[in-house]
């Protein structure tokens, strides 16, 4: 992951998220989380809300811009996305 694939991902809301960060769909059920520079910080469960959204917790990542990158269960597939933490 670089710079620029960081402002070409599409962003989860709320954006600058302060406790969790929501992405749209159902696009699996593990989520890494990745500094700017490619490190990874966090591996999380992802939640699923009532609308089908995806939710993840975020109070423990310092303020910074992340990447998420989900899986689904057979790893096949998965999204990136981004977003700033407050």
């Amino acid at each position: 992951l670089r710079m620029n694939d960081f402002l070409n991902a599409p962003m989860s809301f709320p954006n600058p998220a302060v406790n969790v960060v929501q992405i749209p769909g159902n696009c699996g059920k593990m989520a890494d989380i990745y500094t700017v520079n490619g490190a990874l910080v966090s591996s999380v469960a992802v939640e699923q809300n009532q609308s089908g959204s995806s939710i993840l917790g975020i109070t423990s990542l310092k303020s910074g811009a992340y990447f998420i990158v989900t899986r689904t269960e057979n790893e096949n597939n998965s999204c990136v996305y981004r977003f700033v933490k407050q």
